[in-house]
């Protein structure tokens, strides 16, 4: 079964998923209007609770009203997200590698044995022969 896709590449929500919407969105302008509060900006905070009544008196009384926000709203948080991944991602992946790296070259420690000797005729490493017999590999079990 696919799911419905409305304009905004956001999955068409069910009435319970609005109704969600509705309440966490309140829950989270009441801590915004909370925080407002306490850092003394007594007149925002009061818009911003009274747009958190409202959002859950929507929210639990009809929260088919809410459908013209949760669609753009959700598209943005998408948005958000992507670049989120995206430089976090990244950011992990080359710190780490770097650090990775030079720690290696502190060591004094080089996997790929790359120190170039003039008078070596040939950079070819023998190894062991492998510990398995060749009918290994068509019996393995």
């Amino acid at each position: 079964m696919t799911e419905a896709k409305s304009y905004w590449g956001v999955v068409v929500p069910t009435r319970g998923d609005l109704r969600r919407f509705g309440i966490v969105l309140a829950a989270l302008l009441a801590l915004l209007g909370g925080y407002l509060w306490y850092v003394e900006a007594v007149g925002i905070a009061q818009l911003v609770h009274a747009a958190s009544l409202v959002f859950l008196g929507t929210g639990l009384v009809l929260p088919v009203a809410l459908k013209p926000i949760y669609f753009p709203y959700m598209w943005l948080a998408r948005m958000v997200a992507f670049v989120n991944i995206h430089l976090l991602l990244g950011l992990v992946f080359y710190t780490l590698f770097t650090l990775i790296g030079l720690g290696m070259r502190l060591l004094g420690h080089d996997p790929l044995d790359r120190k170039i000797a003039p008078d070596e005729e040939s950079y070819w490493q023998r190894r062991a022969s492998s510990l398995f017999p060749r009918d290994h590999y068509s019996k393995r079990f």
